[in-house]
């Protein structure tokens, strides 16, 4: 249960939050297109998904000290996943390296998470950047300002260091959103037999 009433912030993540933050965009994911694509069972989905956003925070953004969590004093409502300029790329041997992991997270849906990940890192832009890879909240906090928290938290750094930012948008629907924090489509993703994915760019603010 959150209460509303309580204040929301954010703050970087630590290793001792990554269970927490992973259950969070767990549940913040669980309805979004591609993650619908990746895992189309919804009981699967339901299983899978957390486990997955674990192997991730832990194996690929933590260490970069990019990744956030949203609170409000006493629970994780939910979290962001941000790479700093230059490190957006898994790279062969990390992604080698976390394979174990990614299929006991994953089960049989880890070879559609790669072709989301290739597809993505395919028209991704090579212009120093700071790169949102996740960000999203429990659906039971969603309109008490967790993810506006949180953008304005990472966003802030990349200001500070007058940096571009880039995404996708794994749902159309979320495309005004992010048009709010200065995001503009730049491009797309087609997943076979799957959604459209806008892709988007922020320019440096200076």
């Amino acid at each position: 249960m959150t209460n509303p009433s309580t204040t929301v912030t954010a703050r970087p993540a630590t290793r001792d939050d990554v269970p927490q933050l992973a259950a969070a965009l767990g549940a913040a994911f669980q309805t979004d297109p591609v993650m619908s694509w990746i895992y189309p069972d919804p009981g699967h989905r339901a299983r899978r998904v957390a486990p997955m956003f674990e192997v991730l925070a832990r194996r690929f953004h933590l260490r970069h000290g990019h990744t956030q969590v949203a609170t409000d004093g006493a629970r994780t409502l939910g979290g962001a996943m941000w790479d700093p300029p230059e490190h957006w790329q898994v790279g062969a041997v990390r992604t080698l390296l976390a394979l174990p992991q990614a299929v006991a997270a994953m089960g049989g849906a880890t070879g559609r998470g790669l072709a989301v990940t290739n597809a993505f890192e395919a028209v991704h832009p090579y212009e120093p950047h700071f790169y949102l890879a996740y960000i999203g909240a429990r659906p039971e906090a969603q309109g008490r300002g967790v993810g506006s928290t949180l953008m304005r938290f990472a966003l802030a750094e990349a200001d500070r260091l007058r940096m571009p930012a880039y995404l996708e948008s794994s749902d159309e629907a979320n495309v005004g959103y992010y048009e709010r924090f200065g995001f503009r489509v730049v491009g797309e993703v087609r997943l076979p037999h799957g959604p459209l994915v806008p892709t988007m760019w922020r320019p440096a603010q200076s």
